[in-house]
């Protein structure tokens, strides 16, 4: 099987290291028609911008034309309480057969046969997988979604606005020094455009715990005083125009996570920086360097006493 027919019939998107697809139940029996009798329809959901639909889309228009017996009907959405979306569709039984998933939702849902064992489908062939990669998507030694990407949270900067500011990017180094830099920017402007609080809480946390957010289980390992210690620094940090604020964020942003590259702010230079997925970036970088700046991607700021990790 191809590698992009694998994706198509047996993937899971895991949003904070690698992207994944499950297969939540069978494939359904079309209605008998005339031209394509007895055909099998796969449901299958994602989220994402207009880009990925399309690209989503076409791969499920190739992969069709080369399986005629197999229709694969797409469900996709945007960016939008996914947390919400999933748990209600998942507790109501209306998942659609193959579910692009957050990773933190394979151990939490993929428990006791919560997600199918794709090992019993002797058809799949993953022989071609890194052992090591497929255990993303592995639950109690049941492979339950299948990884076929990877995708991290990235910190980046427009060294060129930043400097037309008088701050030196090379001499930021902890969220502190960010403060400091913040009091050089005209009224109006903020250092870092997040899409959501959760982006800076999750790196602040695990800075400061040393642990990340889930264990192999799904459980928490962080305790509702973590969560208020955290959210106390991001609103601190919000009102030192650090983070861009969220009535800022929504009045000129919206609410979808969505690439900076258009936007009259970034362009402006009344955001000069961002936190967002590395696969998302290069629109941003090129609207960057279209203006003749320069956009580089820097280490997050270590939070007081805590220590650098890799975020997971």
């Amino acid at each position: 099987m191809k590698k992009w027919q694998k994706a198509a019939l047996s993937a899971v998107t895991i949003l904070s290291v690698v992207t994944l697809a499950a297969g939540c139940s069978a494939g359904r029996k079309k209605a008998t028609t005339s031209d394509n009798k007895g055909a099998v329809e796969i449901s299958f959901s994602w989220w994402g911008n207009d880009q990925r639909h399309k690209a989503t889309q076409d791969m499920i228009d190739n992969f069709e034309k080369e399986n005629p017996d197999i229709k694969i009907k797409g469900e996709p959405s945007g960016f939008g309480d996914l947390d919400q979306v999933f748990t209600t569709r998942y507790a109501g039984n209306t998942l659609a057969d193959i579910s692009t998933l957050m990773y933190g939702w394979v151990p939490q849902f993929g428990q006791n046969g919560g997600f199918y064992d794709l090992t019993k489908i002797k058809s799949l062939d993953l022989s071609t997988y890194d052992k090591e990669f497929l255990k993303f998507g592995q639950v109690d030694g049941q492979q339950v979604a299948v990884p076929y990407g990877e995708n991290t949270l990235v910190m980046y900067l427009n060294k060129s606005e930043y400097e037309r500011n008088g701050i030196d990017v090379s001499k930021l180094k902890t969220w502190d020094d960010y403060v400091e830099a913040a009091k050089k920017l005209p009224e109006g402007s903020f250092m870092i455009a997040s899409p959501t609080w959760r982006f800076p809480v999750t790196v602040w946390l695990q800075q400061k715990t040393g642990k990340t957010e889930f264990d192999a289980k799904g459980n928490m390992n962080w305790t509702e005083k973590d969560y208020l210690e955290a959210m106390t620094w991001y609103k601190k940090m919000a009102d030192a125009r650090v983070f861009v604020s969220r009535k800022d964020y929504l009045e000129n942003v919206g609410t979808e996570p969505v690439s900076l590259a258009t936007n009259k702010k970034w362009l402006d230079g009344d955001y000069g920086g961002g936190i967002d997925w590395n696969g998302a970036i290069s629109a941003t970088y090129a609207a960057s360097k279209e203006l003749g700046d320069e956009l580089v991607i820097v280490n997050y700021p270590i939070a007081e006493g805590g220590k650098a990790v890799n975020l997971v």
